[in-house]
């Protein structure tokens, strides 16, 4: 999983029509590139965020279940949680997820277009 910032090399070969395959399936020596692919979490942290915002706190499976189009896992939360966007308490059987004042701070940053 990339992580926001991270990125990998994908690499398209491409044979004189200009069609592109994989690497590992073109062994003729084609000419291959390199290709950034970054994985943005940007959007998912603010939907996050504006959930968050809305509610103050919610368990982590109301959370996920709202933003059904984004595939939410604890690990996301708790990446959320090492940058200091929300806290997460275990209440119960289950997180209890909270907004912080850098959560808003970034969530207006964001939608501002500044990050």
């Amino acid at each position: 999983m990339l992580h926001c910032g991270q990125y990998a090399h994908v690499y398209k070969c491409f044979e004189g029509d200009g069609v592109g395959k994989e690497a590992e399936e073109n062994r003729r020596g084609s000419m291959c590139r390199s290709m950034r692919a970054v994985d943005d979490n940007r959007p998912r942290y603010a939907a996050v965020l504006r959930v968050l915002h809305s509610w103050k706190q919610l368990p982590e499976s109301d959370v996920s279940r709202m933003l059904h189009d984004h595939y939410l896992v604890t690990d996301d939360f708790r990446e959320m949680e090492d940058q200091g966007l929300l806290t997460m308490e275990f209440v119960g059987d289950e997180y209890i997820i909270s907004f912080t004042l850098m959560g808003k701070v970034w969530l207006e940053q964001y939608e501002s277009g500044k990050l």
